[in-house]
């Protein structure tokens, strides 16, 4: 657990680190708290424990639902934060918000970033090079070769691979991944001390020395059916890209894909045998244009334009002493992002963001490359 200092974010009053986590957790478990109503929250409340004790009235005054505001007096009754928080720790897990320089970059800015992650071993920037590589849990021997010689490519030019801990392919991933020596994330789709399969425990705890295993649902959420596409959104909006190796037509598989187009990011599809059914999705998706054929991790570094990580600029970065310009700073990555978003990523007004990127240019730490739109150095 990384240590924490009380924190001042623009425009409100200083706020303790460790209970405004502990806050967030107890609200994630909040029916009809999620990225939407938190960021109301948010704005509507100075800090998050005055929203956790506001009276109804207020609640509906920052514009939150009936339905929610009965889920957060609902959670009060039940929860208490700081026990909450420690259960989690003493449970060997983490829990980081979208406010935390850990959250994965390009979840934070996809559509619905989770308010909260709930972590089981480490991120770091150099996770921001990810591909998803998903398909079947029952891969035949050549589905089974290829998804393991893919990962293993990626991941030796320094990709961290991601996929969600199931039986076949994403076992394959994770593992190929492992014995490269890269590092690699398992998205689940319960809470930590709920995976599954149950016996890829171990599986899990080798990827947490080397990666994280991450979930959006609090401990002790069973991994029931309709919270499988809720993890494919994660795995894709987490990656640059998805890849596909062997699917069915009909299968999860599409969720990812489907989440992974919506995000603007690249998809990849491995042809297999034409009678085989197991290649009717990697066939399907390059046929209707929605998924770029790739045969080898080569095809995929190619295509994202992605070389060694030798030639990588650096991505472990000093953050800036002033507050504004550091909050500025996390919320920029490798990606370009105009002002305007910056401003909302970051909780900043445009006219102190605008003297901040002033400031950061002149320290070297950023550049601009359009009008308006900047990038970390």
């Amino acid at each position: 657990m990384p240590e924490t200092q009380p924190e001042t974010r623009p425009g409100s009053a200083t706020i303790d680190p460790e209970r405004d986590l502990a806050v967030r957790v107890a609200l994630s478990r909040a029916s009809g708290v999620g990225p939407v109503r938190m960021r109301r929250l948010e704005a509507g409340f100075e800090h998050l424990d005055a929203a956790w004790n506001a009276g109804e009235d207020a609640l509906r005054g920052a514009g939150i639902s009936e339905a929610a505001i009965a889920g957060i007096v609902e959670a009060r009754a039940k929860t208490d934060p700081d026990a909450e928080l420690k259960r989690i720790r003493d449970a060997g897990f983490d829990a980081i918000s979208w406010h935390d320089p850990r959250y994965p970059f390009r979840l934070k800015h996809s559509s619905a970033p989770p308010p909260l992650l709930y972590l089981m071993g480490s991120l770091d920037k150099r996770d921001e090079r990810a591909v998803s590589i998903v398909g079947t849990r029952r891969p035949s021997d050549y589905g089974k070769q290829m998804t393991a010689e893919i990962a293993r490519g990626l991941a030796q030019a320094g990709i961290c691979i991601v996929s969600g801990l199931a039986y076949g392919i994403d076992r394959i991933a994770h593992e190929a991944a492992l014995d490269a020596g890269g590092r690699t994330i398992a998205v689940i789709a319960g809470g930590l001390d709920r995976l599954y399969p149950a016996d890829h425990r171990g599986l899990a705890r080798k990827i947490a020395e080397r990666g994280a295993v991450i979930a959006e649902l609090p401990l002790g959420a069973k991994p029931v059916p309709d919270n499988f596409p809720r993890r494919n959104r994660i795995i894709a909006a987490i990656s640059l890209a998805t890849v596909v190796t062997e699917a069915k037509a009909k299968s999860g598989t599409r969720t990812t894909v489907s989440a992974a187009l919506e995000e603007g990011r690249a998809v990849f599809a491995l042809p297999g045998s034409a009678k085989s059914a197991e290649s009717e999705g990697p066939h399907e998706m390059i046929r209707s244009g929605r998924a770029k054929l790739a045969a080898s991790a080569s095809d995929i570094l190619e295509d994202l334009d992605l070389d060694a990580p030798a030639a990588q600029p650096e991505l472990v970065e000093a953050m800036p002493d002033d507050p504004v310009e550091s909050a500025i700073f996390s919320a920029l990555g490798a990606e370009p992002l105009h002002i305007d978003e910056l401003c909302r990523a970051s909780d900043v007004p445009a006219q102190q963001a605008s003297a901040a990127l002033a400031m950061l240019e002149l320290k070297g730490m950023v550049r601009q490359i359009g009008a308006m739109t900047y990038v970390r150095r």
